[in-house]
């Protein structure tokens, strides 16, 4: 394995545990991670900026009630890494039309991020809300 294969690893795993962590995004707590003119590409969605990533995921996270973050395997290159997971959470707030359920959602994801000068310069990330909307509705 390369060297910056390793780092780029090393990095996947920092960034999984931390964002597992957080309760909310701040430019304090993902500078060390993003450029400030990130792209995020979410279905149709393309966002860019930090900021407006930081609004975007705050009320992401809120919505599954501060998920966890399980199941990760991770892939990493170069200057990419893909990271496989699965969020875990309760469904706090409206999604996609539906009304909060305050029932467990288990959202498969996949991350894909390419690193620029160490920090994250793209991210791409590909979920199954429709499948988690599903699971919420008919869970217990």
């Amino acid at each position: 394995m390369s060297d910056g294969t390793v780092a780029c690893r090393r990095f996947a795993e920092a960034f999984v545990a931390t964002i597992s962590s957080l309760r909310e995004f701040t430019r304090e707590n993902m500078a060390p991670y993003f450029h400030d003119d990130v792209t995020w590409q979410a279905g149709v969605m393309r966002l860019q900026g930090i900021d407006i990533f930081i609004a975007a995921n705050n009320q992401a996270w809120q919505t599954l009630g501060y998920p966890a973050v399980r199941d990760v395997e991770i892939d990493a290159g170069e200057d990419f890494a893909v990271v496989g997971y699965t969020l875990a959470g309760t469904h706090e707030l409206p999604m996609m039309g539906q009304a909060a359920t305050g029932k467990p959602i288990a959202m498969p994801a996949l991350l894909v991020f390419r690193l620029r000068d160490g920090r994250i310069a793209h991210l791409r990330t590909m979920t199954d809300n429709a499948g988690a909307m599903r699971v919420a509705a008919n869970a217990g």
